[in-house]
């Protein structure tokens, strides 16, 4: 399946790589070289998430305190529909129906949170999005040829599945051969494109002699040697990376990459040359000194909460909610069906050339940016309104350090 990736995509990076010290990022424009026009507007469009707003999400996480089966399976209350933290940043809990005493209680513990009635609990959707997912993992065509992503839509209360032509006959050979259910809801993808392109990118780029990406962040493996994380899509295992300032020196090697397996698109490349250092500075802010990447890992996803993305083609801060924190997207790539499972759907645009780059969530209580995930690809979906909308898909850093074994530093 690894072999996959010897069809090298592009990348965009975020984090740069630069000269000698452990501060230095491994950048083709040293940072503090932008434009000061340029960064001063960079923060400016940083989104964040209110210290507040994350804690009553962990206090409303803490109180449902759900169990996990032998089988890896999350046991909500039977009145549990989700929870999203709208525009306003209230934490809207979804109920089909609560004892009033329990209402009471989570309402007297947790501020700015509001309930609002839905037909389906969350563990009737999720019975629904496994049994898709099992389909998925014994390789039925139809999904394969059929079916660009599906995942629990909480905002609307159902399973979303995007088809890739929603037509009628599409939809009823679904029910029919996938699982048939109310809770179903249609949508149709336009497109899935990798954000790729074969461009030296200026500003911050690595390349393997074929292809340039970017840099989400630094980790280190489990021998403890020092390295960076990007895109699966951009190299193989044993590959090497350079500068793409000089392309006749390698400057590191992959060690592990997965493109569209399990739960990411990601490798994990070993810095070896002396002079190249990763670091925790992030390209394109203000003050690059002082808002930094921070080591800690988020792994609670709150729909409706922000993350901000840096790419080095969008040369920008880019910022978007988490549309939905858990989206299946089944593929063919030459004949072999692989299955990337709990992305993050987003609600923002990546350009091509954006992949690889770092996903943060902002508190600006406390000025922290812990890393959230790496951008993989943009998918385009039409909605049964005949509305078209770009977003993006993300793999988290939680799963990406579990799956290789890392640790951020």
């Amino acid at each position: 399946m690894k072999q996959l990736t010897n069809f090298l995509l592009i990348s965009s990076f975020c984090l740069g790589v630069s000269s000698c010290t452990s501060e230095d990022i491994i950048s083709d424009v040293p940072i503090g070289k932008t434009n000061i026009n340029e960064t001063s507007l960079q923060n400016a469009n940083e989104k964040d998430v209110p210290e507040q707003t994350l804690q009553n999400l962990m206090k409303l996480s803490d109180y449902l305190n759900v169990p996990i089966t032998r089988n890896g399976n999350e046991v909500y209350p039977e009145w549990y529909g989700g929870e999203y933290v709208d525009e306003n940043g209230n934490i809207v809990v979804l109920a089909t129906s609560i004892p009033n005493q329990e209402k009471t209680t989570i309402e007297k513990n947790i501020s700015n949170l509001v309930f609002k009635k839905c037909e389906n609990s969350y563990s009737e959707l999720q019975k629904i999005m496994h049994q898709i997912r099992n389909k998925a993992e014994n390789k039925d065509d139809f999904i394969y040829d059929n079916v660009a992503f599906y995942g629990i839509d909480i905002k609307s209360n159902s399973v979303q599945v995007g088809l890739f032509h929603n037509t009628e006959d599409n939809v009823l050979s679904f029910k029919k051969r996938i699982v048939n259910s109310p809770l179903l809801t249609f949508v149709e993808c336009i497109e899935i494109k990798n954000n790729a392109n074969n461009d030296l990118i200026c500003g911050g780029t690595i390349s393997n002699q074929f292809a340039n990406a970017s840099i989400g962040y630094r980790a280190k493996d489990k021998n403890g040697k020092i390295g960076i994380v990007t895109a699966g899509h951009f190299v193989v295992d044993g590959q090497a990376i350079y500068s793409p300032l000089n392309l006749n020196t390698p400057i590191g090697s992959c060690t592990e990459s997965l493109f569209n397996e399990g739960t990411v698109d990601a490798a994990f490349c070993q810095i070896l040359a002396s002079n190249f250092s990763p670091s925790n500075k992030i390209d394109f802010m203000t003050n690059p000194e002082k808002d930094t990447l921070s080591t800690d890992v988020v792994t609670y996803f709150g729909a409706g909460t922000y993350l901000n993305m840096i790419g080095s083609v969008s040369k920008k801060i880019v910022s978007g909610t988490i549309d939905n924190p858990s989206y299946d997207l089944p593929s063919d790539v030459s004949g072999s069906k692989i299955l990337l499972t709990n992305t993050l759907l987003m609600n923002y645009e990546g350009k091509e050339g954006d992949s690889g780059g770092v996903l943060y969530q902002l508190t600006k209580s406390n000025n922290k940016r812990a890393t959230a995930a790496i951008h993989s690809k943009t998918i385009t979906i039409k909605y049964s309104d005949g509305s078209i909308k770009k977003q993006s898909v993300a793999c988290k850093a939680s799963d990406i350090n579990k799956i290789f074994n890392l640790k951020r530093y």
